[in-house]
């Protein structure tokens, strides 16, 4: 029998991990005779595009491996929802058209287990599949892999590619800190992290150091309304004791009324109906000149030199989801560890189900594997406890230390040539595809 992985969602540094795992396992062990790849996800999957993973040699997977991103491709399609009998006739057929070319798929190039990787959406998707395989009796056994830099996949302690992402930021924000200090000028930093509805990226921040004390001076998270006027207070007051600041936001900052603080003027949506995030460092940059230009020729007690205050809006952007030369090692071997337990569930019989990763609570940091109901995280996020923050909301406690401490550690050897990664390229693919 055979088995097929695909990737969705966006990239990580460390998602091709989770395929070789599986791919690793299919070799050791027996009952998987091939592993076939999708590219481009289910959307791929549904064209034809499959290649076959079993022919890659050692050395061609220990590059994919090291290299940053979905190496299989990656799509933002949603498959339609499952109306069995409902009075959407229309709906029923289009349901039927797409399920019963995914499925004629699977059969032909006897698929016994299919293996995708990625966030809610993604869980939501293999839900689907699974669902459709059960009301039609298929074989097939369908498991989730957890994947999201933004680390808000329901019923798993972390998710792999968090681990990488926050390490990567906690250490721009240290390199930031001391490129701050130069200079004898008043500063503010502005950083936009990723996270959506779940600030669990920006929450890392807590654990950059410019020396021996906090390199962050305020952290706004989106599980917290977010109020204007007590931010711009907040960094007068920061200003008033020291001279340089840095601020992390989450770029899903939502106001007390549930509108994004950035302007949703001029940004699109994506396949799935969500905002294409950005934009809030920027605007409150913006509001901070306004508030210290207001100071200048207003006597409110407030030191008069802000008026000259530099402020600065940094967005990381795309960078701190793919930097594998910052990967943390623990995530990247719990990637590939997530894949190699899902190839095990499935040869198992396991099926409609996701891995999940359980900390123990003993010292020091172990991971166990286990598996929940695909439909236990489809859908769902977790966000920030509120007890991690502080009282005021513009920071997080010390404790959450405890939480990401573990998961940055380690560095990942790169191979090289000549100064330069050897990352997997177009050409490991072949643009073959053994389906048509």
């Amino acid at each position: 029998m055979n088995a097929l992985v695909a990737q969705s969602g966006g990239p990580t540094a460390v998602i091709n991990g989770s395929v070789f795992g599986i791919l690793e396992g299919a070799i050791m062990t027996e009952g998987i005779d091939k592993v076939y790849g999708g590219i481009n996800g289910i959307e791929g999957i549904m064209s034809g595009q499959i290649i076959d993973l079993t022919e890659w040699d050692g050395k061609k997977r220990t590059t994919f491996l090291y290299s940053p991103s979905s190496g299989l491709g990656s799509c933002r399609y949603k498959l339609p929802d499952i109306n069995r009998d409902g009075p959407d006739l229309d709906g029923l057929e289009v349901m039927n058209q797409e399920y019963h070319r995914i499925f004629t798929i699977l059969e032909d190039y006897e698929i016994a287990c299919f293996f995708y990787i990625g966030g809610n959406d993604s869980m939501d998707t293999i839900y689907k599949l699974s669902e459709y395989g059960r009301w039609i009796g298929s074989p097939i056994r369908f498991i989730g892999i957890p994947k999201t830099v933004d680390n808000d996949l329901y019923g798993t302690d972390h998710c792999p590619g968090y681990g990488s992402a926050a390490k990567y930021i906690i250490r721009s924000i240290m390199e930031m800190a001391h490129d701050a200090n130069v200079y004898p000028q008043k500063s503010v930093h502005i950083v936009e992290v990723m996270g959506r509805h779940a600030g669990w990226l920006a929450a890392a921040t807590v654990m950059a150091r410019y020396g021996t004390k906090r390199a962050v001076d305020l952290i706004y998270l989106p599980e917290l309304p977010f109020s204007l006027s007590r931010f711009l207070h907040d960094v007068e007051v920061k200003l008033k004791r020291k001279s340089h600041v840095i601020v992390v936001v989450s770029e899903g900052l939502r106001k007390s009324n549930g509108e994004f603080v950035a302007s949703e003027e001029g940004h699109e949506s994506d396949r799935f109906g969500y905002r294409k995030m950005g934009g809030v460092a920027t605007y409150l940059a913006q509001e901070l000149k306004v508030s210290f230009h207001q100071s200048k020729s207003q006597v409110n007690g407030l030191d008069q030199s802000l008026s000259s205050c530099k402020v600065v809006a940094v967005e990381l952007g795309i960078l701190q989801r793919g930097s594998i030369y910052h990967a943390s090692r623990t995530d990247l071997y719990e990637a590939v560890n997530c894949g190699y337990h899902g190839l095990l569930f499935a040869l198992q019989g396991i099926s409609g189900q996701m891995v999940v990763m359980d900390r123990e609570p003993d010292q020091p940091y172990h991971i166990h594997y286990r598996h929940i109901p695909i439909e236990e995280a489809a859908g769902k996020e977790k966000t920030v406890p509120r007890e991690l923050i502080n009282q005021r909301g513009n920071h997080m406690k010390e404790n959450f230390l405890d939480y990401i401490r573990p998961l940055i550690q380690g560095n990942v050897e790169i191979p090289e040539k000549e100064g330069l990664p050897l990352f997997i390229g177009d050409e490991a693919l072949n643009n073959h595809y053994v389906y048509k």
